[in-house]
């Protein structure tokens, strides 16, 4: 017999997939600006122009490869999505109109479902799929200079603690927000079901003022999150600009000392672009994974619960049996 378990075996294949495609596009990206290292180094101080027709020949079909990658990638997540929402959305919904489970239960069951559709949709998984694979590039940094690397792994990991400190210290705000949302839109909901009725009583006056609390909740919680959230995105970037500029500085006094070479620095360049690129992507996207983690863990709970068989169109509910 089936359970929810077997439903969701589907979509970690997918996001298997679309982390090994992941992999694929992170050492395109890693060998384009080491393979110009050698070809600029070659090119340059000889004046060859076919040198150059080659790098750039080779960039194109590099990008080329990364594009399709990329497609495949989100296909294969676009795919998922829409087999999330359709077969596991609908069974939820039908299992627990068969249970006859509360409408409260149902009504977070689907939205859990909603926001990893939209994690598989949007960009927010994106850095997740390619975070892992920053230590490829870090090694390749080292490879070109011990010096710069290291810059870029002090950076990187000032980076990195500052994303999770900002997401430590904050998720009782995204969580107190989020809370105070719900609640005005719940009454919202029920107020206008039973707007008629309301006005005829007499309750408009006191509904808005309702509303007006639940609203000031909302904002003073959303007021809060944005500072701490203005003030570690700026950390981010300052930390970011802070480590290109190290690149920078650190290859022009390596160059200067005859340690590194003009293609070695801009490929040092280019591989500390990919890595603050991702980071910064991860810092921005935590909130919507954050949500992802709690709606994954709420459907986890289900892993065990048996399936019941899924309903017919033209025949009538079975609501309230269960085969537990």
């Amino acid at each position: 017999m089936r359970n929810f378990k077997d439903l969701f075996t589907q979509l970690h294949r997918a996001v298997i997939a679309a982390f090994a495609l992941s992999g694929l596009h992170a050492m395109i990206w890693l060998v384009v600006p080491l393979y110009g290292w050698q070809v600029l180094d070659i090119a340059v101080p000889q004046f060859s122009g076919s040198a150059l027709v080659v790098l750039l020949a080779f960039a194109m079909l590099a990008i080329g490869a990364a594009f399709v990658l990329d497609a495949s990638r989100n296909a294969i997540l676009l795919r998922a999505a829409i087999w999330l929402d359709h077969v596991p959305g609908q069974l939820l919904f039908e299992n627990s109109v068969r249970r006859a489970g509360e409408s409260q239960e149902v009504t977070g069951d689907s939205e859990a479902v909603e926001v990893l559709r939209r994690i598989l949709l949007g960009r927010a998984l994106q850095p997740v799929l390619d975070l892992p694979w920053l230590p490829i590039f870090l090694a390749g940094l080292l490879m070109i200079n011990p010096l710069i690397g290291l810059v870029v792994v002090v950076a990187s990991f000032a980076i990195i603690v500052v994303t999770l400190w900002h997401s430590f210290a904050t998720h009782y705000l995204h969580d107190a927000a989020a809370q105070a949302l719900k609640r005005r839109r719940d009454f919202e909901r029920g107020f206008l079901t039973h707007s008629q009725l309301a006005r005829t009583l007499g309750f408009a006056k006191g509904a808005a003022q309702t509303w007006e609390f639940h609203n000031r909740s909302f904002i003073a919680g959303a007021y809060r999150l944005g500072k701490r959230s203005l003030f570690s995105n700026g950390l981010v970037i300052g930390f970011a600009l802070l480590c290109e500029l190290g690149v920078l500085a650190a290859g022009a006094w390596l160059l200067m000392k005859g340690q590194v070479t003009f293609g070695g620095l801009i490929a040092a360049v280019l591989l500390n672009s990919r890595i603050m690129s991702v980071l910064g992507q991860f810092n921005a996207s935590l909130p919507d994974l954050r949500k992802a983690q709690r709606a994954y863990s709420r459907l986890h709970r289900l892993r065990g619960r048996v399936l019941l068989p899924q309903m017919e169109p033209g025949r009538s509910s079975d609501a309230g049996q269960d085969s537990d």
